[in-house]
């Protein structure tokens, strides 16, 4: 993958001052920021597993309601869980051949598991074996159709895979506003489509789109491995828009 970025919120209120100073005027009460969500790079390796109810936080608050937006299966059971925290072990190891293997024995425990499903899509990624991962990971886009996480990992995948038969920078950029529809606050999306414009020889778009990136991560709290990223984004992305005016 040409980047391996190593996977993403507000309150007001006005309360009145209780107990002796409950005769004083209702006073806007200081505000306490809520604790930083920690920070999910949706691409990397490529995203974390942990996709059950109220534990998939996003890189940052998404355009829906985070329930609308979780997992609403039942959580994996003992045994497929076991075997999906195995996988990823493996993966890590780069042992991609067992990791998939124990993937799919956790799908033979549980066919509908909605972990192993992506978990099982997401090694194949890494192992390059791409028409595996979309044959597992496109279908879950329709059961699950407000998961930006999909469609933000299959579009990363058309944008920069090594074999130049699946690379489709227009499939791409398609699912990549698919998923800034639902995210539009997520930099790790804004990079994805920066690098699907990029891929389909965009580079005026592609430029615009990485500078959002950086724009929202730099705001946001991004990990300083993603600002390095996103500038060298923007970096060839500027370079390929002034070699493109010299022969227009």
């Amino acid at each position: 993958m040409a980047m391996e970025t190593n996977v993403m919120m507000r309150a007001w209120r006005c309360a009145a001052v209780a107990g002796a100073l409950a005769a004083a005027p209702c006073v806007r009460a200081q505000e306490v920021p809520k604790p930083a969500k920690p920070v999910l790079d949706s691409r990397s390796v490529l995203m974390s597993w942990t996709n059950e109810p109220g534990t998939n936080a996003a890189p940052v608050q998404p355009a829906v309601a985070a329930d609308e937006t979780a997992t609403v299966d039942m959580p994996s059971k003992p045994e497929v869980r076991a075997l999906i925290e195995h996988a990823q072990r493996l993966s890590g190891q780069g042992k991609l051949a067992e990791a998939i293997a124990a993937m799919r024995q956790a799908l033979d425990l549980d066919p509908k598991d909605r972990r192993a499903r992506f978990g099982l899509g997401t090694v194949y990624i890494q192992a390059e074996q791409y028409s595996n991962a979309l044959a597992v990971l496109e279908p879950l886009t329709v059961e699950y159709p407000k998961d930006y996480f999909l469609r933000n990992n299959i579009a990363w995948l058309y944008a920069t895979a090594k074999d130049h038969r699946v690379r489709d920078g227009a499939k791409a950029i398609r699912m990549a506003q698919e998923a800034l529809l639902l995210a539009p606050n997520d930099y790790h999306v804004w990079s994805t489509l920066a690098e699907g414009y990029y891929v389909a020889g965009q580079y005026d778009r592609a430029l615009r789109a990485a500078e959002e990136a950086l724009r929202i991560g730099q705001q946001s709290g991004a990990t300083a491995g993603n600002i390095i990223e996103y500038r060298r984004q923007i970096d060839k992305s500027h370079r390929a828009v002034q070699a493109m005016s010299l022969v227009e």
